[in-house]
């Protein structure tokens, strides 16, 4: 009798333990229309730990087997998969008033770049503060005046380092490269008193970044507590240097100014703090990574390092260690340093497009149509588009003139490539794309 009361306790306990992953299989379908879905095993997660763990092994594996477009099941919710760089992705960047990335970025202003919520939802400062960095970022003298800035501060920091190290030593090269493009970007964003160079607060951002990505999926506070309390120690450190220092700034960061205190925030509140950390963020995600790993390969071979070497030297006007001794517009329009570059971007840039669907869209691919409602995530994982090899032959190669044309007996940069037969400029996205295209 007791024998079998255990063998039925034993059964209703496998039923009522498989039933969440009966109910999963049942409730989460393929719907009428919608790309393929991939829904994994795990009741409501899905294939959450799997995009946590290796995002580019799953999606690439389920690239193969589904195609350019596709659902994946995470956290209770659908998210698109989207390669297709022939129609959708066209498509999408085009489509910015059913698609935007902005209304993405804004659900991280708060879990990642710590805004306060009457700040956020303070939607009449948000759009003055959002246009004007548009107008900015676009106007050819404000870029012109950046760069300019940017070599200024450059240069003073690489002198430093040499003074405090001599002329040869040994360093970290992941952390010296980044060190480096976060001081000089930091200071031409907000001046050149701007404390950038002190290491508590560079290694103060370097672990914020680091749970970047934990901040931004809502994970549990044991799981982000340090990235937490450097942005803490971040903001403090902005709000004293805005205290004593507000008459220094850069035009740029005034007319921010002059817009909080029309809404009410002093340049030494939390909000100010935090939209200042969301502009070192975008100065810096692209070119820090870049930086090194364009250091690492350009030493990591002889012939690279050589090649590299007597290509810059025909743009060095003194022996003098400066920014102003190099012709900057012939050094950006090499066709080989630019493949070389590009080969870089194409293996090295870690950017994943995200739109947000702000009404109910439509999106063509592969000669077929798909619905998208409003408030659908769509991912463009252009890591793995960077690796199609559809695309490029050998894609997991780094091929220095993979980007190198040469036409006429002239070299310059190749930027069309052909998927499916079909020529594309959209095959290399290190910067994304769109209106929201990193300049």
């Amino acid at each position: 009798m007791a024998l079998e009361l255990d063998a039925q306790a034993i059964i209703s306990a496998l039923v009522l333990a498989s039933l969440p992953f009966i109910l999963h299989q049942i409730l989460v379908r393929h719907r009428p229309g919608d790309p393929p879905l991939h829904k994994g095993w795990i009741p409501y997660y899905g294939v959450a730990r799997e995009l946590d763990q290796n995002p580019e092994k799953l999606l690439a594996r389920l690239h193969k087997k589904y195609g350019d477009i596709f659902d994946v099941w995470t956290n209770g919710a659908r998210m698109t998969i989207c390669f297709d760089i022939l129609e959708a992705v066209p498509s999408m960047y085009r489509n910015t008033k059913q698609m935007d990335f902005h209304d993405f970025e804004v659900r991280l202003h708060t879990p990642v770049f710590g805004y306060p919520v009457e700040y956020r939802d303070n939607p009449d400062l948000q759009k003055e503060i959002h246009d004007l960095t548009n107008v900015y970022s676009i106007n050819t003298d404000n870029v012109k005046l950046m760069t300019e800035e940017f070599t200024v501060a450059f240069d003073k920091l690489l002198h430093q380092s040499i003074r405090e190290k001599g002329t040869e030593f040994v360093t970290d090269m992941r952390d010296w490269a980044r060190y480096l493009m976060y001081a000089a970007t930091c200071k031409a964003l907000f001046g050149q008193h701007f404390p950038a160079e002190e290491e508590q607060m560079f290694r103060d951002f370097l672990a914020w970044e680091w749970d970047f990505v934990n901040m931004a999926k809502h994970k549990p506070m044991k799981k982000i507590q340090k990235g937490w309390d450097a942005r803490e120690r971040i903001f403090k450190r902005i709000s004293e240097d805005m205290a004593v220092n507000e008459d220094k700034v850069t035009d740029f960061i005034k007319t921010r100014i002059q817009i909080h205190k029309k809404y009410g925030y002093d340049p030494t509140s939390r909000g100010f703090a935090s939209g200042m950390l969301q502009l070192i963020f975008a100065g810096t995600a692209n070119t820090l990574p870049t930086s090194f790993w364009y250091l690492s390969i350009a030493l990591s071979d002889p012939r690279y390092t050589k090649m590299l070497r007597e290509r810059i030297a025909l743009y060095v006007k003194s022996d003098e260690l400066s920014s102003a001794s190099f012709d900057y517009h012939g050094l950006t329009n090499d066709p080989i340093l630019t493949s070389f570059f590009s080969e870089v971007l194409r293996l090295k840039a870690s950017i994943w497009g995200f739109r947000l669907c702000i009404e109910d869209a439509i999106l063509p691919v592969g000669g077929k149509e798909y619905f998208f409602k409003k408030g659908t995530t769509i991912w463009v994982p252009v890591p793995i588009v960077h690796r199609d090899e559809e695309i490029y032959e050998k894609p997991q190669e780094f091929e220095p003139n993979r980007f190198l044309k040469v036409e006429d007996g002239k070299m310059t940069k190749k930027v069309m490539f052909k998927k499916n037969g079909k020529l594309t400029r959209l095959a290399h996205l290190p910067f994304g794309g769109g209106k929201s295209m990193v300049l």
